[in-house]
């Protein structure tokens, strides 16, 4: 009798082991089947983990989260299921608003060189005639051309080629904000974060009433560890009416609470 429940306490042991071990093992790789759907653009599948309870501000090994693989992607409805469980959206959207191809168009299928808008600066001539024309100045004079070529690079994570790109469109015009900006959320990317600190802050500068900027240099400070002042930045654009930045301050409310 005695060896009976002995017996039958080991099988309630392991029962109760397998309780406690069981959820622990089914969620070991849920965040890696997050990053799937989302790169693959499985918005379903990506519905169904969330509500397993995946972790949507965990990062892959190359430091992506699910939104930022979905962006890469062009999957927009994901951007958006995404955008509402993660506590500081990814700002690639404010990136992509200067640019032609936006975040939530599908342009997966198409590579990053042929994605590129091809669209290039006019200029008037007259001809012999007296005629005014317009003719299309090479591509590689027009600043258009280069942030279009580094925002698509940076899309599809090449941060360093559009860091590039983003160098030749400040070599045409050393003042243009959104090229200062970009540059420095891809200087973020790579970790290099006292560059990018430097080009945010010049195009901030430039124009302290966009929101944007004050919320993409919050980002590079989240990343850099530094959240007291991106906590500052996040409040900055908020009150400049980012949503994104009110989305982050309200999930972090929460989150204390």
């Amino acid at each position: 009798m005695k060896r009976l429940n002995k017996q039958l306490a080991l099988v309630a042991l392991i029962c109760a082991i397998g309780i406690v071990i069981g959820p622990f093992s089914s969620y070991a790789g849920i965040n890696e089947e997050l990053w799937s759907a989302a790169r693959d653009g499985n918005t379903g599948r990506v519905k169904a983990l969330l509500g397993k309870g995946a972790d949507v501000n965990a990062k892959d090994s190359e430091g992506n989260t699910a939104l930022m693989l979905a962006v890469k992607g062009g999957h927009g409805e994901i951007i958006k299921l995404l955008k509402q469980h993660t506590a500081v959206a990814h700002p690639y959207h404010d990136i992509q608003r200067d640019r032609p191809t936006k975040a939530g168009e599908n342009v997966s299928t198409m590579t990053t060189e042929t994605k590129v808008s091809e669209e290039v600066a006019t200029f008037s001539t007259k001809t012999d005639t007296g005629v005014t024309a317009k003719r299309q100045a090479p591509a590689e004079y027009d600043v258009t051309y280069w942030l279009n070529k580094g925002a698509c690079c940076a899309t599809y994570g090449n941060h360093k080629v559009a860091i590039k790109y983003f160098k030749k469109a400040l070599e045409l015009d050393s003042r243009n904000a959104s090229a200062h900006f970009n540059q420095g959320i891809s200087y973020g990317e790579i970790g290099q974060y006292d560059e990018a600190l430097s080009s945010i802050n010049k195009a901030i500068e430039m124009y302290p009433e966009k929101a944007s900027y004050s919320y993409g240099r919050g980002w590079v400070y989240l990343l850099s560890g530094d959240k007291e002042k991106a906590m500052e930045d996040f409040k900055q654009a908020a009150a400049l009416g980012n949503n994104d930045a009110r989305d982050y301050l309200q999930n972090t409310v929460c989150v204390t609470w």
